[in-house]
């Protein structure tokens, strides 16, 4: 399914922060990466995940509307930088299974 056709969007600005056991596979990530055209971090601490629950927790409740207030406190690492090349190569991809399946 095409992320773009369920309203996400990405933007130069965006990023995707990654936790849990996924996060330590480099080759996984690249691919994430290349995939959403986005580059890809890890939290720099432990329980990555239960901390974004918590963030996102407090954002509700609080009314924080910039996610980028709740990160800029917590450190990320990058672990992949989007090559634009496969990602215009994996957009092409989606282009042609979109069509594929319309015609199915």
């Amino acid at each position: 399914h095409d992320i773009t056709a369920a309203g996400f969007a990405p933007s130069p600005n965006t990023r995707l922060i990654v936790a849990g056991g996924g996060s330590v596979n480099n080759t996984l990530l690249t691919l994430i990466s290349n995939v959403f055209g986005m580059d890809v971090y890890r939290a720099s601490s432990g329980n990555a995940a239960a901390r974004g629950g918590a963030l996102l927790a407090y954002a509700g409740v609080n009314g924080v509307n910039k996610m980028e207030e709740l990160v800029s406190r917590h450190e990320f690492e990058l672990v992949s930088k989007t090559d634009l090349k496969l990602y215009e190569t994996y957009c092409g991809m989606r282009q042609i299974m979109s069509t594929y399946r319309n015609n199915v």
